[in-house]
């Protein structure tokens, strides 16, 4: 028997990282044990029909291909679309006001040593915004980062 939950009330839904939800493939329904396969977009559907109309509905993706770009005409209402590279470049890439550096950390803990290393030699004056790939670590550096005075 499938559990139920009640959406009527929801106001906002957010689709993260929508080109990784994406690049998931139909796989078999484990609860159940039965062969049946639900995508991710036939799921999303079920749960859109669920919301109130007037719910907000929201999709971030760092790259908008195709499936994403179909994914969102289909559910987005009256989108407004928000691109950082340069109108100027047709292959992509950050806008010229923005700086890109990749830092090469080893482990977790590196990453925060290489946070406070750009601060203390000028490189990052917060604020600053910094993406994380979850939650969690996203809280996890904000509470080391507000230890640190930052």
């Amino acid at each position: 028997e499938e559990r139920k939950v009640k959406l009527d009330s929801l106001r906002l839904v957010v689709l993260d990282e929508a080109d990784r939800l994406l690049d998931a493939t139909d796989v078999k329904d484990h609860q159940s044990g039965s062969a049946h396969t639900k995508t991710f977009v036939s799921q999303l559907d079920t749960i859109l029909a669920a919301i109130p109309s007037s719910a907000i509905r929201a999709l971030f993706s760092a790259t908008i291909t195709p499936a994403v770009q179909e994914l969102s005409d289909s559910i987005l209402r009256e989108a407004v679309r928000m691109d950082i590279q340069s109108a100027e470049s047709k292959i992509g890439g950050a806008n010229s006001d923005i700086t890109q550096e990749l830092l090469f950390c080893g482990k977790e803990e590196g990453k925060l040593l290489a946070v406070r290393q750009l601060v203390a030699r000028g490189e990052i004056r917060p604020p600053a915004l910094i993406f994380c790939q979850s939650q969690e670590r996203a809280q996890a550096l904000f509470s080391e980062l507000l230890y640190d005075n930052l």
